[in-house]
């Protein structure tokens, strides 16, 4: 608490300084909720800013009449004139418009002056066509510059040469560990709740750390304070309710949006199940339920302080069962998260912002098997708990006191609870074997930061900045300070030269099992004979905009280094040995990523979408992995492009589509058989690590649109779509198949074969969605 008062004491000191009127106050949408990014200006004297992430802007201006433009993609043109004589604080009501009708015309985009962002509009990100008819926000990135989606059907976020964990997601500033519903099909993330997506892969701000890769800032709408909203939508794979709630008009909203799948249903209702399987009347089944929950509760009290509550509750849940006359198997497999974020947001002058925040987050993985064979009377029973609790306490300043600075200074506490744990019991004719494992572990992790946005002249702009995080882990203490510093120069006529660099430390790790579909997410802290992982990043480029079509132009190179690298050691099984799990890790690995972006992205107009490319070049190192040489990264593709676009045919006709093509990612395959033998099967030895390439990938995905508004007002869209239109068969994994063959002696010979494993053909989709004012 002595922090932050010595820096609002600090802050408001230097305000003296300054002798120009402020124009403060929020940027919202017709029905009160906050607008971040949006740019205000005065057309006058061509002075702007951005609001934050609140809506909440701070403008200086020299007294005298002034013209006030605020634009914002998706919203029209709002103008305000105003005789400035005093610190004026104004709100600003910006009304929606259809996504083709916007054009942005005296400002550049809130990406222009931003290295290594991507921002794409949640009208867009709807349009872009998905698996099943089912919007996904992570599928949607995975299609932009540097970032790799991973295998086929899967949710994973591999950006510039990271692995998943390396993502700090976040849900209204609360980290979700887990973003996969349906093993990876769908992300947890419900696009009806979700109001602004902006993922971050280089020029880290100091506000954010504890990751490598990049910052994936998610935030859920806020509920409307004028009138009552409601929606629902009905597609193959799930379906899903959205609710507004005015409950005291101006000063109380309420959001609340839920979606379940019912693949349960369509295989065998659980209730019907259990019965049936108790009653011997059927001999197996499959059950998958799926459902998440957002809410976000916003009150502004009296003097214009918002307190602000934001929940999410999403869980998966997997059970089968299998019986014959002697034998019977069960498995029981749910993960899910749960994240609490309360606010409090207060303007302590027209200059300086205030915001802190109580956030909870939860992730947990559960799988229980269970075995038995009366024939043989053998019995096994194993159940494998993994989980992480965080508690943060986070308090922050916005200080803005002048045009040319943007200061941002605040402290945070996390205090993580890790729990892995696993049960073994196996029991025969003549033995028992009852082993368990449980170990509780505890890390703290504080932190502060300070960044100035300086706008040193006209046109030329730096963010410099530094974090200073004290990781307490168990049995070791790790300090890091991270340098961080990005420039942006005005090169004229709509061209930006952007240069940055950062430094980044990640104290937590992922542990995940290899097997394609298997979800097993495992978390656990450095230690003192696992360090943290670093990295490094270099990167720089050019951005144009063009400011008649609307067209933003980005080309970026990057480089980046990681040192305490982990992986796992070769014949390793994380199921097993949870509590074990620093032996069977390989330690203090190098990586090296670097590659070129292309962007060319048009968010308005009647065409819109984008086009990316990447080349790239990931690499990893372990001293006992590989000889010690170096190998490719499990996504190191080289070449990534992709197309997507979305037209308006008509007033109630539109059509999206999308083609993506990447080389082929590299992979392990068996180089002979030796005449070692486990389990029937001889042993394998493999070529060197990721050293043969899958063959190359591409598919073509498409989607139509037909909307119609009723007389009462109402939206009834119906959509209709297919992945993978064309049919490709791409490959998604090798397969080894064990063959035998005896000959006339009686010699078993075993013969290996490898078979490629394909993912999806075509999938169609068709969903429908209705919205009532």
């Amino acid at each position: 608490m002595r922090f932050i008062n010595l820096v609002i004491l600090l802050l408001m000191s230097l305000s003296i300084f300054s002798q120009n009127v402020t124009v403060s106050g929020h940027i919202l949408d017709e029905t009160g909720e906050a607008i971040p990014n949006a740019i205000i200006f005065d057309s006058l004297t061509s002075k702007n800013t951005t609001s934050n992430q609140y809506g909440f802007f701070s403008l200086s201006l020299t007294k005298g009449r002034s013209l006030l433009q605020t634009v914002f993609v998706g919203s029209e043109k709002a103008i305000i004139s105003l005789l400035l004589t005093r610190d004026t604080s104004i709100e600003i009501r910006l009304r929606q418009t259809t996504l083709q009708e916007v054009v942005v015309r005296d400002a550049k985009t809130n990406t222009h002056e931003k290295i290594s962002t991507t921002i794409l509009p949640m009208a867009q990100m709807k349009k872009i066509p998905a698996i099943g008819g089912e919007v996904d926000i992570i599928k949607a990135l995975s299609l932009t510059p540097g970032v790799e989606g991973g295998a086929e059907g899967s949710a994973g976020l591999y950006v510039r040469g990271g692995t998943p964990d390396e993502n700090l997601i976040l849900l209204d500033e609360a980290i979700v560990y887990n973003p996969n519903h349906i093993f990876g099909l769908v992300s947890v993330f419900n696009p009806d709740a979700i109001k602004s997506v902006e993922l971050i892969k280089g020029g880290f701000p100091a506000r954010y750390g504890g990751r490598l890769s990049s910052v994936l800032d998610v935030v859920m709408r806020e509920g409307n304070y004028e009138r009552n909203k409601t929606s629902y939508g009905i597609g193959l794979l799930s379906s899903r309710l959205y609710l507004e709630r005015v409950l005291d008009k101006e000063k109380l909203g309420l959001m609340v949006s839920a979606r379940s799948s019912y693949l349960g249903f369509l295989l065998l209702p659980r209730w019907v199940a259990y019965k049936s399987a108790s009653s011997g009347s059927i001999s197996s089944y499959l059950n998958y339920f799926m459902y998440d929950i957002n809410a976000k509760l916003n009150y502004t009290l009296l003097n214009k302080d918002q307190l602000i509550w934001s929940f999410y509750l999403g869980k998966d849940d997997l059970r089968s069962f299998d019986r014959s006359s002697n034998f019977e198997e069960k498995t029981f497999l749910n993960w899910g998260n749960l994240t609490s974020t309360l606010r409090y947001n207060k303007i302590l002058t027209p200059k300086l912002f205030w915001k802190s925040m109580l956030i909870y987050s939860k992730f947990l993985y559960q799988n229980d098997f269970y075995q038995n064979n009366a024939a043989k009377g053998f019995y096994e029973e194993f159940n494998n708990r993994s989980g992480l609790t965080d508690y943060t306490l986070k308090s922050e300043l916005d200080y803005i006191p002048n045009n040319n600075h943007y200061i941002r200074a605040g402290i945070e506490g996390t205090y993580h609870n890790f729990l892995p744990e696993s049960k073994y019991y196996q029991t025969n004719d003549t033995t028992q074997r009852n082993t368990a494992q449980t170990e509780r572990l505890g890390a703290f992790e504080p932190a502060l930061f300070i960044e100035d946005e300086w706008k040193i002249f006209n046109r030329f702009k730096l963010n410099g900045g530094v974090r200073l995080d004290l990781y307490h882990a168990p049995g070791k203490n790790y300090f890091s300070l991270e340098p961080r510093l990005t420039a942006v120069y005005d090169l004229g006529n709509g061209w930006n030269f952007k240069a940055a660099y950062t430094k980044m430390q990640q104290n937590i790790h992922l542990l995940t099992n290899s097997g394609v579909g298997y979800q097993n997410d495992v978390w656990v802290p450095s230690t003192a004979s696992v360090r943290p992982q670093q990295s490094r990043q270099w990167g720089a480029g050019f951005s144009k905009y063009f400011v008649g079509p609307d067209l933003e132009l980005q080309a970026e190179a990057y480089s980046k280094t990681m040192t305490d690298l982990i992986d796992y050691q070769e014949g390793s099984n994380i199921v097993t040995n949870l509590t074990g799990w620093e032996k069977i890790v390989e330690k203090n690995g190098l990586g090296w990523s670097k590659g070129i972006e292309l962007f060319l992205h048009k968010k308005t107009g009647r065409l819109n979408g984008f086009v990316s490319y990447t080349y790239a070049k990931s690499d990893r190192q372990f001293a006992d992995i590989n000889g010690g040489d170096k190998f490719p990264f499990r996504y190191d593709n080289r070449h990534n492009f992709a197309v997507t676009g979305n037209f308006q045919i008509s007033r109630r006709w539109d059509i999206s589509g999308t083609w993506v093509y990447k080389s082929g990612e590299p992979t392990t395959i068996p180089l002979y058989t030796i005449d070692r033998f486990d389990y029937g099967v001889p042993g394998t030895v493999y070529t060197t690590r990721n050293g043969y390439r899958l063959p190359e990938y591409h598919r073509a995905d498409v989607a139509i649109n037909y909307t119609k508004q009723t007389k009462k007002g109402n939206t009834k869209t119906w959509s209709f779509s297919a992945f993978n239109v064309y049919n490709r068969q791409n490959v998604s994994y090798i397969r080894i198949e064990t063959t035998a063959t005896t000959d006339d002696k009686g010699v078993i010979t075993y013969h290996q074969h490898l078979k490629p494993v394909t993912a999806f053909g075509i999938i169609p989709g068709i969903s429908f969605s209705k919205t009532f004012k």
